[in-house]
């Protein structure tokens, strides 16, 4: 049992290092601590496990001497054999007159090195975050592969997929992202059916299948009330059109309705189109008015296909 124990600890440690990221911070002792919550803060906001413990002593010493020669492949090979974690972010920070200066490295166990160097004038708090800020955005953009992979798929599917404000594809597909949170919004035509935000882990898939919502917009009813309208004259105008009295000669003087009966019928053919067309507009339907006049009267009603 002891050794089905070991293993099992073993690969749970081998995940958490999959998917973590170390933070050392070396330099300046009254800002160390600091930079290393700020640095710590921007990675869970983007997505990453963080570990303080993915170096020992002897590993953060080795990486600092290979640094004070300027050798990143060096620094890079104590990573790759040393850390716990899947990436470490290695910064010095060192005091000047007034300025604080900022050495910023990522470094990720496969690949080269990455660097990044600013300086803070005057720093306040609110400025070194914002450099902070500055530095881990321009690490994240840059080429290093420490990307995930987002497999999305929709119900139904064949739906627009927009990750971040950008169009990518039609669902289902897969796609390469950079570590940290994106958001995804499925689209139907024009309209926004679902959407999520999704947490990128570096070298892992994530598995997602959005169902999609249709809402009812209250665009729909000018068409439905232009409908409703354009049916109403139509009957009108058949009542009143039968009803026309027809003249026989028994009586002196008669009143034709026919004449504003076709006109009313008229004026309700061109609303009742009016309707159907921002109906068709907003989305497809499949029933559709039906009036009919006859000598008889009229008929006003819905026909709809099953």
């Amino acid at each position: 049992m002891r050794w089905v124990l070991a293993l099992c600890l073993l690969v749970l440690a081998a995940r958490g290092a999959s998917a973590s990221t170390g933070v050392v911070v070396v330099g300046d002792e009254q800002l160390r601590q600091q930079l290393a919550n700020e640095l710590a803060t921007w990675l869970q906001h983007h997505g990453h496990e963080v570990r303080v413990d993915a170096l020992d002593k002897d590993g953060i010493a080795t990486i600092a001497n290979c640094l004070l020669i300027d050798d990143l492949a060096c620094a890079s090979g104590v990573v790759n054999s040393r850390s716990q974690a899947h990436d470490v972010v290695y910064a010095q920070i060192r005091q000047k007159e007034h300025s604080i200066a900022l050495d910023v490295y990522w470094l990720v166990k496969g690949h080269e090195a990455l660097a990044e160097r600013r300086a803070c004038e005057d720093c306040t708090p609110d400025l070194l975050t914002g450099t902070v800020d500055s530095i881990m955005t321009a690490l994240a953009g840059s080429e290093v592969a420490i990307n995930g992979r987002l497999s999305i798929d929709s119900k139904p599917r064949g739906l627009t997929v927009v990750i971040d404000e950008r169009v990518v594809g039609v669902t289902p597909l897969a796609r390469d992202l950079a570590t940290g949170k994106h958001h995804v919004v499925l689209v139907d035509g024009t309209e926004r059916v679902g959407e999520r935000v999704v947490a990128i882990q570096p070298t892992e898939t994530a598995e997602i299948t959005i169902t999609a919502h249709k809402t009812v917009e209250a665009s729909r009813v000018p068409g439905t009330v232009a409908l409703g309208l354009g049916i109403t004259a139509i009957a009108v105008g058949g009542v009143m059109y039968a009803l026309s009295p027809t003249d026989d000669g028994s009586h002196y003087m008669y009143r034709d309705y026919r004449p504003p009966a076709i006109g009313i019928g008229i004026g309700g053919v061109a609303v009742t189109v009016a309707g159907v067309l921002l109906l068709m507009h907003e989305g497809h339907t499949s029933s559709v008015p039906l009036a009919t006049i006859d000598s008889h009267g009229g008929t006003l009603g819905w026909a709809h296909a099953f």
